[in-house]
């Protein structure tokens, strides 16, 4: 933590789908900023497909996998679903953060302003705003064609390395975090609709990421 010591928490939003690079740049800066971090998690409890292909406990073990413990010590995920109306989705996430951290909190929102789809940042205006600058071109959309239709695993890896931080592609259990070898294994021999992408809590999701970690996995 440096020139923000005086926050009590920092708050990341966003859908990580996957948790990229970028993200992970945007939540290094957010545990430098505040002892707290919370991740708010949206689309949380929406149903799968192409946009949205990992649940919420899904992407709250992708992000855990890249810290340290004792930087997961310091991160909470909040999941939150879709609401289209503006005024109710900014009113929804500030009460999860008031819930979790009280309304005298302070608190920084952590974010880049990319396009009209970063209007959101706008929307809190008693939280202090720490911009990041952009973290190169990584688009979300072509990340998640190139984990899940591509065909040849070495190439789809080459291709996602660069990307994704290594936690995350090489996670203990393959099928943990839905690596794309696993994926197609699945699609191949199950049909996609039966695939159970949902096994374990998060708690154990966790737990196995840290396990593999700390056994230089």
């Amino acid at each position: 933590m440096n020139a923000h010591t005086s926050l009590d928490a920092a708050v990341l939003i966003g859908r990580f789908q996957p948790f990229h690079k970028g993200h992970a740049a945007l939540l290094k800066r957010a545990l430098e900023a505040a002892p707290q971090v919370l991740v708010i998690l949206g689309s949380a409890f929406s149903a799968r497909n192409a946009k949205n292909p990992f649940n919420w406990e899904e992407r709250a073990a992708m992000i855990a996998c890249t810290l340290e413990e004792t930087e997961r010590q310091r991160v909470s995920f909040l999941p939150m679903r879709d609401y289209y109306d503006d005024v109710r989705w900014a009113a929804t996430a500030a009460n999860l953060v008031d819930e979790q951290m009280g309304k005298q909190a302070r608190l920084a929102l952590i974010g880049h302003m990319k396009d009209a789809s970063s209007q959101y940042l706008s929307r809190f205006p008693d939280w202090e705003f720490i911009g990041m600058p952009q973290q190169g071109e990584i688009d979300a959309t072509s990340l998640r064609r190139i984990w899940f239709e591509g065909e040849d695993a070495d190439v789809v890896r080459a291709l996602l390395t660069p990307l994704i931080p290594s936690q995350v592609l090489l996670a203990p259990d393959p099928s943990l975090l839905r690596s794309p070898v696993a994926t197609r294994r699945g699609r191949r021999e199950q049909g996609a609709e039966s695939v159970d992408l949902d096994g374990p809590s998060l708690r154990d999701k966790i737990d196995d990421c840290m396990r593999g970690r700390r056994q230089g996995r």
